[in-house]
């Protein structure tokens, strides 16, 4: 039954990277998203002193 650990092993290693590539987009999304508000936020802020 050595196979099935090795297996476990494999699944568990896979798992851990995709889980870690998903995380580092979301992170990025996370980025890109405080950028857009960001900048809206300052659209905003910019039309509202100039009104």
């Amino acid at each position: 039954m050595p196979w099935s650990g090795l297996l476990l092993g494999l699944l568990a290693a896979v798992l851990s990277v995709s889980l870690g590539l998903l995380v580092a987009r979301l992170g990025v999304l996370h980025q890109l998203v405080d950028v857009v508000l960001g900048a809206v936020v300052g659209e905003l802020r910019l039309k509202g002193l100039a009104a």
